[in-house]
């Protein structure tokens, strides 16, 4: 491996390797995963401990879905889709585009109408959800699942509402 493409790589986890002081580093290059077996003398338990999941380098990413587009007849309950990887300290929002207003962020709802709920799943720790309940045809538009990087990501969800 040249030199160059090593100053390329970027550390994506450090794990203990078979319970001695060995660790496995994984780097990723623009073109490969790459993993060393290191001793860790530079490394201790508690410096382990600090460092969390084994994720804990990885950029938040959304989970590619394939329903971008929701259709919703009035008075149904809908929840708008929202997969976010490796979020570690970042939190979710959700916005309405229409009005930029705030829905929810994190497990937090922040609409004075009860009918939005943030959705968190505890099992997988990845899925944010907004829950609408009885929609409106008033609610029909564009919905923004954000992650406060920087700059900002953005996953747009357009819901279409029609009348009984």
């Amino acid at each position: 491996m040249s030199t160059g493409t090593w100053e390329a790589a970027f550390l994506l986890s450090i794990e203990p390797h078979n319970g001695s002081n060995l660790f496995l580093l994984t780097y990723l290059d623009t073109t490969l995963i790459l993993h060393f077996i290191v001793t860790g003398y530079n490394l201790n338990n508690s410096e382990l401990a600090k460092m969390g999941t084994t994720n804990h380098n990885l950029l938040p990413a959304f989970d590619d879905i394939l329903t971008r587009q929701i259709y919703a007849r009035v008075g149904q309950t809908l929840l708008l889709p929202c997969t976010v990887k490796h979020l570690g300290t970042k939190v979710v929002s959700w916005i309405r585009s229409k009005d930029l207003h705030i829905l929810t962020s994190g497990r937090h709802t922040f609409s004075s109408d009860s009918r939005f709920e943030s959705v968190h799943s505890d099992s997988s720790g990845d899925f944010w959800g907004l829950r609408i309940r009885g929609v409106h045809v008033s609610d029909t538009g564009q919905y923004e699942c954000q992650v406060n990087t920087e700059p900002k990501m953005s996953l747009a969800i357009s819901l279409r509402v029609t009348g009984t």
